[in-house]
């Protein structure tokens, strides 16, 4: 709509313009509070393929009984899934750079 064409309407039709402009933006609003809470759902669900991964790799690496000392901490505490994570990562690089010193 041009310029021209929005002087030329009363206030009512703009209130009833403004008012779908409204109920439009609360709707992407909506939408786009619910995009994000998706995008956070497959951030968790990526964290904890990812931590399966490493725990694969761990028990091809170490064996299975070190492997299931770390599933007991993953049980007592399941924040620390990156913690965890992490801790295997770091272990594993510094059992590397061990190896590679010998």
């Amino acid at each position: 709509m041009t310029d021209k064409e929005l002087h030329k309407l009363g206030k009512r039709e703009l209130l009833e313009i403004l008012l779908a402009m409204s109920d439009e933006i609360d709707e992407l609003k909506a939408e786009n509070d619910r995009l994000r809470g998706l995008s956070d759902t497959d951030g968790l669900s990526m964290i904890k393929e990812t931590n399966e991964r490493v725990k694969r790799l761990y028990i091809d690496r170490f064996g299975e009984d070190l492997a299931h000392d770390d599933e007991k901490a993953d049980e007592t505490d399941e924040a620390g899934t990156d913690e965890t994570s992490e801790d295997l990562v770091r272990q594993n690089d510094d059992e590397q750079s061990g190896s590679d010193e010998a």
